[in-house]
């Protein structure tokens, strides 16, 4: 008897069968046993009956052995018949190997290259990634499919002129929202993992309440409730980029902070407590970043520590490990974000009339992703990450803010922090999502075990 599975049984009658009904006969066949003869680790007895050769096959054999048997004697026949080809790219894989493998000439897989490089560059396959190929009755190339990112398709096809069109495409998902709650029997982080959270809305829920929340504080007991998206590919496999936070309600120490996501007034999303008020506070972002001492302080005349030279210092330095998150003191526009002289990589922002300074980050090592001249960033945006660049002795933030053309203190300007302080949102959009956001939450359970929760209908969320 053949075991198929762990379940029932397959005869050798049924493998006699099942040559016979794919044409595998003779030679054919006996090439195809002489192969599982060599390759299968178990001894098989042959016979000869009327010109069909038969093989008893092991006891502990499976049906994908058998359908292995079959492709081994099918051979270049079974390809030949497949005008769908998919075939995952592996280490060491090329394009134009993988082309050759399915039969593709190297001058037309070199013609494919080609045409689709303005597009995607096909030398850029990534390991674990598919490729799918598709063939007319003909063997002719005719399609071809590569999955960029789990977001992302590439797509070229032969048109009937014989040209080679390549485009890019959304792979169609959907958006479903999750809620989980519950009281922590570890800590955030450990209890979230165990509920299925994505950890990038974790590392959001904690950003989101920076300014308010130590969350390396919260013991045993104190309590969470969150509300987040995730994207679900066609597939049913949530999307790991495209999880954020909804809403959220952290409870610590007896005191309750909330957070819902709003439209900003500027365009994008912003975060804010039930007031309206964005959650990252005046009193959060007095300082672009995280500084372990102030190693210079603004002055018209001080002698510099590397070239010795006395004259005008019109900043404050943060001194900082490289690689510190720069964040931007207030909205506005981007002036200048690249190399600037002596400074090295900086990014320079006009905060607009209302605030009535430009404000300067110098010696970065790096700018930030999206970061350009003319674009609009937020507060508290990181722009940029502390290096020494520049004319620098060591890695530091070099922060300037600048009044029309006149440089000003940062430090005394940063404790008034008028100019930072937030307008809250208002008006009958929000309070209307805010009403929802809020009972959504409030309908969740939060005093059990942190899991996931069931919710009602969340499509105006």
């Amino acid at each position: 008897m053949v075991r198929a599975g762990g379940g029932g049984s397959l005869t050798f009658g049924f493998l006699l069968v099942a040559i016979l009904a794919q044409g595998l006969a003779g030679a054919g066949a006996a090439h195809a046993l002489e192969e599982l003869g060599h390759s299968y680790p178990h001894s098989c007895s042959r016979h000869d009956q009327g010109g069909v050769l038969l093989e008893e096959v092991p006891s502990d054999a499976t049906v994908m052995d058998l359908v292995w048997i079959g492709q081994m004697a099918l051979g270049d026949e079974t390809r030949a018949m497949d005008l769908d080809r998919r075939v995952t790219v592996g280490s060491g894989d090329t394009f134009l190997g993988l082309l050759r493998d399915e039969g593709v000439s190297h001058a037309e897989g070199t013609e494919w290259y080609r045409a689709s490089r303005e597009v995607f560059n096909l030398g850029l396959l990534r390991p674990g990634h598919s490729l799918s190929m598709s063939f007319d009755e003909a063997q002719n190339l005719v399609g071809i499919e590569y999955e960029i990112s789990k977001s992302t398709l590439f797509l070229a096809e032969r048109g009937e002129d014989g040209q080679i069109l390549a485009r890019r495409a959304e792979i169609p998902t959907k958006t479903e929202i999750r809620g989980v709650a519950g009281r922590l029997t570890t800590n955030i982080a450990a209890d979230c993992a165990a509920a299925d959270v994505p950890r990038r809305v974790v590392r959001q829920l904690v950003d989101i309440f920076r300014g308010e929340v130590d969350f390396r504080r919260m013991r045993r007991g104190d309590a969470f409730r969150l509300l987040y998206e995730v994207k679900i590919t066609e597939d049913g496999k949530p999307m790991a980029h495209g999880s954020r936070v909804v809403a959220a309600e952290v409870e610590m120490l007896g005191k309750t902070h909330t957070a819902l996501r709003a439209n900003a007034p500027r365009g994008g999303v912003t975060y804010v407590d039930l007031k309206g008020l964005p959650l990252q506070s005046a009193s959060s972002l007095h300082y672009p970043v995280k500084f372990t001492r102030i190693s210079s302080h603004f002055s018209h005349s001080r002698v510099h520590p590397k070239t010795g030279r006395r004259r005008p210092h019109l900043g404050v330095d943060f001194a900082a490990p490289r690689g510190t998150p720069v964040h931007a003191v207030a909205d506005g526009r981007v002036e200048v974000a690249g190399w600037y002289g002596q400074l090295g990589r900086t990014v320079r922002i006009d905060h607009g009339g209302k605030v009535g300074f430009d404000s300067l980050y110098g010696h970065l090592t790096r700018v930030a992703g999206g970061v350009k001249r003319g674009k609009f960033v937020k507060r508290g945006q990181i722009i940029g990450y502390v290096g020494s660049t520049g004319l620098a002795t060591g890695p530091h933030l070099h922060f300037s803010l600048i009044e029309g053309k006149r440089f000003v203190d940062p430090m005394k300007a940063l404790r008034k922090a008028q100019y930072i302080d937030p307008v809250p949102l208002s008006g009958d959009r929000f309070e209307k999502r805010k009403t929802v956001l809020v009972s959504a939450l409030g309908a969740l359970d939060g005093d059990g075990p942190v899991e996931p929760k069931g919710l009602a209908d969340v499509r105006d969320l």
